[in-house]
């Protein structure tokens, strides 16, 4: 678990390493751990930070799957909340 010790953590705090797989294509997954996984993402439906890079990098048409809506619609259901936006973009060459 690369050195991470939860019980030694303030919750919202620094940690040795955190890394949230929100969608891996269109692959479902639920293990139970350690460490637990969840694909989907568990709470990427209710986060519209998170919810306004995936769109950037999928498409706002694309269906998250086990739920079936698709990004735009999450999008739009989080409306009430704040998404500060950045100049930093992601140089991603195509795949031509």
């Amino acid at each position: 678990m690369c050195g991470r010790d939860r019980s030694a953590e303030v919750r919202w705090g620094p940690r040795a390493i955190d890394i949230d797989v929100l969608l891996w294509g269109a692959r479902v997954i639920d293990r139970e751990g350690p460490p637990r996984l969840r694909v989907p993402h568990e709470h990427l439906a209710t986060r519209r930070f998170a919810l306004a890079p995936v769109i950037d990098l999928m498409g706002e048409d694309f269906v998250v799957p086990g739920d079936r809506r698709t990004l735009r619609a999450l999008y739009e259901a989080t409306a009430g909340q704040r998404v500060d936006l950045t100049d930093f973009r992601l140089d991603i060459p195509s795949q031509g």
